[in-house]
């Protein structure tokens, strides 16, 4: 089955999303330089798990348009440097 993702783009509409996790796992997911899942809406009534879901696209999009198309459950510091 894996083998058979390679040549598909699923979209995913992440209801009652929580933080984000179960979404990022599947958009985090690479068959030999291929990610057959995106994340197109994530949607979450809780504020705290809201914020996280907003940071977490955030970085998505950062690290994509920075040329880093590699997507990582954990922020790294090393695309963003820190302040002094």
């Amino acid at each position: 089955m894996i083998s058979s993702l390679r040549c598909v783009r699923l979209l995913i509409r992440d209801l009652f999303a929580g933080s984000g996790g179960l979404g990022e796992g599947f958009a985090s997911l690479d068959i030999d330089g291929h990610a057959p899942f995106r994340i197109g809406i994530s949607v979450e009534k809780e504020a705290s798990a809201h914020r996280t879901l907003t940071l977490r696209a955030f970085l998505g999009r950062i690290r994509f348009v920075a040329g880093h198309c590699h997507r990582s459950s954990s922020t790294s510091t090393e695309l963003i440097p820190e302040p002094d």
